[in-house]
């Protein structure tokens, strides 16, 4: 999914010039199919908020994880650290992989105002909140002790990965595939220095 998110600013990046913040409508596929509408930075390359959407629909359909992708992908990460296991529910239709999603599309494209974009994405990328980044870790894998998740949350402090001031909380749900493998390298980085 690291690979989706930069597959979709590659995509924006041959944009020009222009900033656009706006309410776009997309449909997610696969086990991610609900429908829905951010306020998002619109790259300069689209027309529109409904040329963007569009756009998202063709990635979601061509680029989503299917049950096996995502259930292999979250065995591998909860297969970095003895004694965790996948939690059953995260590759589900709808299930906490599509709010990990959401997550990353929120922290790169999410937008109150024009002057928060640029040609491509947000001017600065927003970061997950230091809470959500403990949530996901559990939503992902069960097995973890109150010790080991403030040593995650801590280092990712210590390398600006999360913030707890204006920061993307995870609320969200549902969206089109984009964050596991970024989720899987931070992992693996955590877990190589620990």
């Amino acid at each position: 999914m690291l690979f989706r998110t930069v597959l979709l600013l590659t995509v924006a990046a041959a944009s020009v010039n222009g900033q656009a913040c706006e309410s776009v409508t997309w449909t997610g596929a696969g086990i991610c199919p609900g429908s829905q509408t951010k306020k998002l930075c619109i790259p300069t390359v689209y027309a529109d908020a409904a040329a963007y959407g569009t756009a998202l629909n063709d990635m979601a359909s061509t680029t989503l994880m299917t049950k096996a992708q995502c259930e292999t992908a979250q065995t591998l990460e909860c297969g970095l650290m003895p004694g965790l296991s996948a939690n059953s529910d995260y590759c589900k239709d709808n299930g906490g992989m599509c709010t990990d999603d959401m997550i990353a599309v929120e922290m790169a494209m999410s937008c109150s105002a024009a002057s928060d974009c640029d040609s491509i994405s947000r001017k600065t990328f927003k970061m997950m909140c230091c809470s959500t980044m403990r949530n996901q870790a559990t939503r992902v894998c069960s097995g973890y002790d109150d010790s080991t998740l403030d040593t995650l949350v801590d280092l990712a402090k210590s390398l600006g990965s999360c913030s707890d001031d204006d920061c993307v909380s995870g609320a969200s749900s549902l969206s089109i595939s984009m964050a596991l493998p970024a989720l899987l390298a931070f992992f693996a980085m955590f877990f190589s220095r620990v």
